[in-house]
């Protein structure tokens, strides 16, 4: 079964002298591995006691999904369904090669404004000079290495992401940003000055290297991020009406509206463009940045908000024939790389709703018996 296989690497990982045949770029993998961490309590790393830690949440998180389902025939919350959503059989061959033909489309805009087009699985040198480096990793990551600090001209590149794929790219600091669909980032080649500035549209969730005397400064729109070193997503697409920024580790500072907030792990921003209001929450914020590991993670929210995700990472529109459509809530987890069409089925097989799929437009309508 896959999941025998998946368990198998990540035991090779830890345990093996095989680590080296296995694929760490894997999202399901990476995730694993990062909630090992999590559960780490001592000192020095004791990985059996991780492993056994693992086991135990994946049965709390079967568990607390039958109580969920079990409690939403007699409550309004929408739980998704169990035989979908966490399921635990392989997963389908279209979401494997999906996940695999994902960065096509992918384009990098270099100073001279050439474009190059990134395809899937090929590794070649994009830039090779006295001064910078560039070359693509394993067809799905960008990476940039300063070779010579004597030239301070700033040169910019951009990455342009576009429907129905992903990306990451390691910028010349080391910083890895992993890019969301519909999502363009405009960076500086190499850092030079007192801070280490990008320019976000759309979502992406950054792993910033530290740096004290030089901060890494995210700007989206008229929102500026402001980081000594810390992991955190930004989601500031152009045609939203609202900028949130989700910390997972370290500490960031969010100037807005000349406002300064400052956020500590866990807690989210929202900066509503329209009303120059903000919010300040706390969250679960493996809801916010699971997306780059391959799946997203609902805990009550609105229909709205979850196609409002798949809006942009499937490149469609969205109409509804009622408002209070609008404010179904969702309980679950969704593998990002299924076919729209898939995951709608799935959706509708759970709550009174259904989906017409009309060539690029979803309409979302009550259930007729």
């Amino acid at each position: 079964m896959y999941r025998d296989e998946l368990f198998e690497k990540v035991w090779k990982i830890l345990f093996s002298d095989k680590k080296d045949q296995v694929d760490c770029s894997d999202p399901e993998i990476r995730g694993i591995i990062r909630r090992m961490k999590r559960t780490l309590t001592t000192t020095e790393p004791d990985y059996k006691s991780m492993w056994k830690k693992l086991q135990v949440e994946q049965q709390r998180r079967r568990l607390k999904l039958f109580v969920r389902w079990s409690a939403a025939v007699i409550l309004p919350v929408l739980v998704l369904s169990v035989s979908y959503l966490w399921r635990n059989e392989e997963p389908s061959l279209t979401s494997m090669r999906l996940a695999e033909n994902a960065p096509e489309g992918v384009r990098l805009i270099l100073s001279d404004s050439s474009i190059v087009s990134l395809q899937a699985r090929q590794h070649f040198e994009i830039v090779d000079d006295e001064r910078m480096n560039v070359r693509q990793d394993r067809g799905t990551r960008l990476v940039y290495k300063e070779r010579s600090v004597s030239d301070t001209v700033v040169r910019y590149n951009t990455l342009e992401v576009p429907a129905m794929a992903d990306y990451q790219i390691q910028l010349s600091d080391g910083t890895i940003v992993y890019m969301n669909a519909k999502s363009r980032l405009h960076y500086p080649v190499a850092f030079y000055g007192e801070e280490r500035k990008v320019y976000l549209e759309g979502e992406a969730y950054f792993e910033v290297t530290k740096d004290s005397l030089h901060p890494f400064v995210v700007q989206a729109s008229n929102v500026t991020v402001r980081v000594l070193g810390t992991s955190f997503n930004v989601n500031a697409y152009p045609d939203s009406e609202k900028m949130t920024t989700t910390l997972e580790e370290g500490k960031v500072q969010v100037v807005y509206g000349g406002m300064e907030n400052i956020l500590t792990p866990g807690k989210q921003l929202i900066c509503k463009l329209s009303t120059n209001e903000i919010e300040m929450r706390e969250v679960d914020t493996e809801q916010f940045t699971s997306w780059k590991d391959g799946y997203y993670v609902f805990y009550k929210e609105t229909l709205e908000n979850i196609m409002e995700r798949l809006v942009h990472w499937y490149g469609v529109e969205v109409s509804y024939q009622n408002e209070e459509l609008r404010k179904i809530e969702f309980v679950g987890r969704l593998h990002r790389y299924e076919r729209i069409d898939y995951l709608l089925k799935r959706m509708a097989d759970t709550q009174n709703v259904e989906f017409v799929i009309n060539e690029n437009v979803v309409e979302v309508k009550n259930k007729t018996d």
